[in-house]
């Protein structure tokens, strides 16, 4: 089955995974570097690589990191490079659970996301507006997509990768509070992996316009001070049984994983923006 927009963008099962061009990063970077303002960067890097190093004993390890625009990921590879081949080798192993929105919606946006290596998903944040009646053959091919995204993250989770996953699922817009909310299904991610870094960030190089937040052409781009922080490596279980062990039985468990996830996020968040 397959998902369609246009006259040449599809998403099958057999595409969710996508390899990326990372050899055509040298040009993204040039767009990259010319928004961030000293100060920029990563901090807790070496947070990075001590997750890197237990993916690379055979573990499987996420980041989960805070969403704010379409420039995040690129912003994120631009740091990594910084680092010289360690930070090279971390950019050959995240792969980034993407929207199938990236590749669909234009053209334009789909060149920009084809650089970075990624598995392909349709969110519930999409599925939740569709009618089972009038979108039923839509919903069986985003649900065989899903299925295949689902192998394809089995398939690589363990043989070195890190797994950037966005935990709300879309860009937050302060008009919008419920797009800083974690979507419940983090929650599989978190009982599937063993250890994850909480990653947050400050400043904003793309812009969001809230007349037109549904045309990622819209965005616009402002030089701003843009930083990562990244916490220390925790376990996956550790973190997951500690939330839902604090969970009232009657309260949606799966929920609230995703967010106190979020909650640490915003600690970090606030913190760093403190501290600037």
């Amino acid at each position: 089955m397959t998902v369609v927009a246009g006259d040449s963008m599809e998403i099958t099962p057999e595409t969710v995974y996508a390899e990326g061009r990372l050899d055509l990063l040298p040009y993204v970077n040039k767009i990259v570097e010319s928004l961030m303002l000293p100060g920029s960067g990563i901090a807790g890097f070496d947070n990075l690589s001590r997750l890197q190093e237990l993916a690379e004993a055979g573990h499987s390890c996420l980041l989960m990191v805070e969403h704010y625009s379409n420039l995040d990921l690129p912003e994120f590879y631009y740091f990594l490079g910084r680092h010289g081949a360690r930070g090279e080798a971390l950019q050959r192993a995240v792969i980034a659970i993407a929207g199938m929105k990236l590749t669909l919606d234009n053209p334009g946006v789909a060149a920009f996301a084809s650089v970075y290596p990624r598995i392909i998903i349709c969110p519930s944040r999409t599925v939740v507006h569709l009618d089972p009646g009038k979108d039923k053959d839509r919903l069986l091919a985003i649900a065989s997509i899903n299925r295949a995204a689902a192998k394809a993250l089995n398939d690589v989770k363990k043989r070195g990768k890190i797994i950037l996953v966005y935990p709300s699922g879309t860009r937050y817009r302060p008009w919008a509070p419920d797009s800083k909310r974690g979507v419940r299904e983090i929650d599989t991610y978190v009982k599937g992996f063993d250890y994850m870094c909480f990653v947050s960030k400050t400043g904003v190089a793309m812009r969001v316009r809230e007349d037109a937040e549904d045309d990622m052409l819209a965005d616009y781009m402002v030089p701003d001070v843009v930083r990562f922080t990244v916490s220390e490596p925790v376990s996956c279980e550790a973190f997951r049984e500690k939330v839902r062990a604090a969970t009232p039985e009657h309260a949606d468990k799966k929920q609230a994983v995703a967010d106190e996830i979020m909650r640490r996020l915003e600690e970090m968040h606030n913190a760093a923006v403190i501290s600037e």
